[in-house]
């Protein structure tokens, strides 16, 4: 597992040399110079995604999701604390959403 690691920690490492090589070629090589269209050849042209990077994202879309739950949560809880009604509440949100916000609610004393 420490060997695959490692490979994939290597092959990331190459990819973004790769692209850091591409993008000092556009800034050096004129478009309309040949080798750079050489060098885009020899680049292997389309850059692939790596399995990390597509673990990576679905992680970060996974967190702004669950962060979106829990504003959503923290905001009924705020409507309920100011009085509004759960007819109120339910014009806005879900009742599944209204029910997970009264469950992380803290027990009052």
């Amino acid at each position: 597992m420490e060997k695959a690691s490692e490979k994939e920690s290597k092959s990331h490492l190459y990819m973004n040399m790769i692209v850091l090589i591409k993008e000092i070629a556009n800034y050096i090589i004129p478009e309309d110079n040949t080798i750079r269209k050489g060098l885009g050849e020899i680049m292997g042209g389309k850059i692939l995604k790596l399995r990390s990077e597509e673990l990576l994202e679905q992680g970060e879309a996974k967190g702004k999701l669950e962060g979106k739950r829990e504003e959503r949560l923290d905001a009924i809880q705020n409507m309920m604390d100011l009085g509004l009604t759960k007819e109120q509440i339910l014009r806005k949100y879900s009742l599944e959403e209204y029910e997970a916000a009264l469950r992380s609610m803290p027990a009052k004393v």
